[in-house]
């Protein structure tokens, strides 16, 4: 049910995690937390940038990030 609810609403986008993803986390070695390398390589496969205020992030300036 929670599933529907986020497919159906434009405001979220579910991403698979393939090897494009997997391969984009492996070249982000400044991030030494798993969750926040997928995080961060997602962001820049999207073009996009992060609300953020994890230092660790910010620091390493993969993405663009706000707080």
């Amino acid at each position: 049910m929670f599933y529907r609810l986020l497919e159906d609403n434009e405001n979220y986008v579910i991403w698979d995690l393939d090897l494009e993803t997997v391969t984009q986390m492996v070249t982000i070695r400044r991030i030494p937390e798993l969750h926040d390398r997928v995080i961060v390589a997602i962001a820049k496969i999207a073009e996009a940038g992060l609300i953020t205020k994890d230092g660790k992030i910010i620091d390493a300036k993969e993405v663009k990030t706000k707080w």
